[in-house]
């Protein structure tokens, strides 16, 4: 009987992990008005104007709803101005900020990033907690790419994540 009822729940759970932002947040996105982007902070590295924290929405009160999203999701609500990094882009601000350089020599600009990584939302495992390791969306034409910064390590690697995965998101000045 218990695995009976422990199927039914996971079955019954299923489309919850599919739903829609707008519907997660109860309409207020297409609703209008009382939801809208949170300001974020940037930073100008030698190469381009980067959000140094997560894209995210807030309430008129201040609470930030949401730093996880579908694909999908980000590229409608990117600011005008601004866009998704491409793999490339990504490359060059990890460069800057002190990847692939000699142990030890970290720049200052290494320190200007939020590097404080709250999880993701993955379509079969659920929710995935904070760790060292920060998932961002990039740039990808459709293919849901996505790269994995262990900023302690000062390592990171490329990777393609189902499509309705919800991640962060930083972008980049276009």
């Amino acid at each position: 009987m218990r695995t009976f009822k422990s199927i039914l729940a996971f079955a019954l759970s299923i489309p919850l992990l599919y739903m829609p932002i707008e519907l997660a947040l109860k309409g207020e996105v297409s609703g209008g008005g009382d939801i809208k982007l949170a300001e974020f902070d940037t930073y100008n590295f030698e190469s381009s104007e980067w959000m140094t924290s997560n894209l995210s929405f807030q309430t008129e009160s201040g609470k930030v709803v949401d730093e996880f999203f579908t694909y999908s999701e980000v590229e409608k609500m990117i600011p005008e101005g601004w866009g998704l990094p491409t793999m490339n882009e990504i490359k060059t601000l990890l460069k800057e900020v002190g990847f692939e350089a000699a142990p030890g020599a970290i720049p200052p600009a290494y320190y200007e990033i939020d590097w404080n990584f709250k999880g993701y939302e993955d379509p079969i495992l659920g929710e995935v907690g904070d760790g060292e390791k920060m998932l961002l969306w990039i740039k990808d034409n459709g293919e849901h790419n996505y790269v994995v910064i262990d900023s302690d390590e000062l390592k990171y690697k490329f990777g393609r994540m189902l499509p309705h995965a919800q991640l962060p998101a930083r972008l980049i000045r276009k």
